[in-house]
């Protein structure tokens, strides 16, 4: 499938663009796709366009304050998500992928300037322990999750404040997710659909139950 056939996408102040000609508006957060159109595409039928949208509303924070967040992601899709930290200004952000993405990923963080920190782990147990995060992102490409308990060790680097949001869920299948969530103290705080996708995000008010 062709990245953005129809033209660029917006997400609330993000404006995504495969091509130079689409030109955003001065106001906008620009995250130019160009670079690595494959993987792009690969990531935007993964349902990586539901992570960013669940990211779009922090665009309200102010500069500063979006400088102290950190970013925990991992699944398919999830590079997305995490391109749009950085471009929101992110100071951490850890991603968890192939290291086949690391290239593209590098290409596309410089092409919108990022100023944050970026690494790619290729397990999250790489990634550096403590609740160091604000947001975690988990891509579940298509998928129910089979395990919850799976989702320990991202929950453990979750400051007790922060967002999880699981995208890329079947929409058939979001009513018996969010029930198994919510009967882990799983909060639903934001939903959203695109195609046969879905998203759901929320805090976590009993972290053990995870665990």
């Amino acid at each position: 499938m062709d990245l953005f056939a129809g033209g660029p996408v917006r997400l609330g102040d993000f404006f995504l663009r495969a091509r130079a000609e689409d030109q955003p508006n001065p106001r906008d957060l620009l995250i130019d796709l160009a670079p690595a159109p494959q993987r792009c595409s690969e990531w935007t039928n993964a349902g990586g366009l539901l992570g960013v949208q669940a990211l779009a509303p922090l665009a309200d924070l102010p500069e500063r304050a979006r400088r102290q967040l950190g970013f925990l992601g991992a699944g398919a899709g999830c590079a997305l998500s995490a391109l749009a930290a950085l471009r929101l200004g992110f100071g951490i952000v850890d991603l968890v992928g192939h290291p086949e993405d690391e290239e593209p990923f590098a290409a596309l963080a410089s092409a919108i300037g990022a100023s944050g920190k970026w690494t790619l782990h290729r397990r999250v147990d790489d990634v550096p322990d403590g609740a160091f995060h604000h947001w975690a992102l988990i891509g579940c490409d298509g998928t129910v999750p089979s395990s919850w308990e799976a989702f320990e060790p991202f929950v453990r680097r979750l400051r007790p404040e922060g967002q999880m949001v699981f995208f890329g869920l079947p929409v058939a299948s979001i009513e018996e997710v969010h029930q198994e969530a919510a009967s882990r103290g799983y909060a639903l705080r934001s939903f959203g659909v695109r195609g046969a996708l879905a998203s759901v995000g929320g805090s976590l008010e009993h972290h053990h139950r995870f665990a």
